[in-house]
């Protein structure tokens, strides 16, 4: 299957003064002036200079569907205004986000040659990178790449994709998830009045994990190890609806999540297929509720782990492994 995604324009989504000069969404409410630079956390700093994408699967498509993305959009900003800012460089590979009010970039395209039936049941992966805004995968601060970039794909066969494109060294994938709900809740009319009101974000996580002089780690130096997969990797699309989660849950040992359903599925097959004793897996690992004390459930930047499980004896200790996460 092949499909076509044709840029039909970038977004002007506007504030009052800067309209004729900002070609990308900005927040509703200009934040340069009142809000200081936010400095990186230590843990911001060791994360990958990537970009994180993440698709969604929309099945009607409304004639306002386009402006109220944008209006939400421009809302939800006034919160998570870090994010229409620019990644700078302080001194000796310390990093902060100006607050500047730069934009998060918006692009709207009208796709040919597919229906939305098509793309969800897993095209090759090359052809879904048609869908996000940033085709690139490394994220390069001196480029002045954009922190968050968005792109609205209308289908000509009904329905839309939408693809968000984030930077990882200012948010983990709880960052993006808490992003994603309150702009949900926006464009669905929910105000910061509404019962019961969300929290807002918190950017204090450089008040726990403060920053350090970095000069041999600096993420354009870092870029080079994920400048893409290398020549033994591979990237597949693999689906598992609901009823096929259902019965893998039942299957597995104990009473399994699907993160852990699905990570011992694909821990045997990797097992079988290398043929080898020794296997090993890594889990990122949201900590914000494991530390003592516990940090905010609204504290925005990247507070996350990678751990590793190596292999057990028994499918049984595979699932009490897991569990451990």
């Amino acid at each position: 299957m092949e499909f076509t995604a044709k840029i039909i324009s970038p977004v002007l989504l506007k504030t009052p003064k800067l309209a004729l000069l900002n070609p990308y969404p900005l927040p509703s409410q200009p934040t340069c002036n009142s809000i200081p630079s936010i400095s990186h956390s230590l843990l911001d700093q060791l994360s990958p200079p990537i970009y994180t994408h993440v698709l969604f699967f929309y099945s009607t498509y409304l004639p306002n569907t386009s402006e109220k993305l944008k209006s939400s959009l421009s809302q939800t900003l006034k919160y998570f205004y870090p994010l229409a800012g620019r990644i700078k460089e302080i001194d000796k590979g310390k990093l902060h986000v100006e607050c500047n009010d730069e934009g998060v970039e918006f692009n709207e395209t009208r796709v040919t040659g597919a229906i939305l039936e098509s793309i969800h049941q897993g095209p090759a992966v090359e052809l879904l990178n048609e869908l996000l805004p940033i085709k690139k995968s490394i994220f390069d601060y001196r480029e002045n790449d954009p922190l968050l970039a968005v792109q609205l794909n209308v289908l000509d066969g009904g329905g839309f994709v939408l693809g968000l494109s984030i930077c990882h060294l200012i948010a983990d994938g709880a960052s993006l998830s808490m992003f994603i709900n309150w702009w949900s809740r926006t464009a669905h009319g929910f105000t910061e009045n509404s019962s019961p009101a969300p929290l807002p974000p918190r950017f204090d996580c450089a008040s726990v994990f403060p920053p350090k002089e970095m000069i041999q780690n600096t993420p354009h130096k870092r870029s080079t190890e994920f400048s893409g997969p290398s020549q033994d990797g591979a990237i597949r699309c693999f689906s598992i609806n609901s009823k096929a989660m259902e019965m893998l849950k039942q299957v597995s040992v104990g009473q399994s999540t699907r993160v852990e359903a699905v990570s011992a599925l694909v821990w045997r097959c990797i097992k079988r297929a290398k043929c080898e004793n020794i296997v090993s897996m890594s889990h990122v690992v949201n900590f914000r509720k494991r530390m003592a004390p516990i940090l905010s459930h609204e504290s925005f930047g990247n507070m996350h782990l990678e751990v590793e499980i190596k292999e057990p004896e028994t499918e049984a200790e595979s699932i009490e492994a897991l569990n451990k996460i």
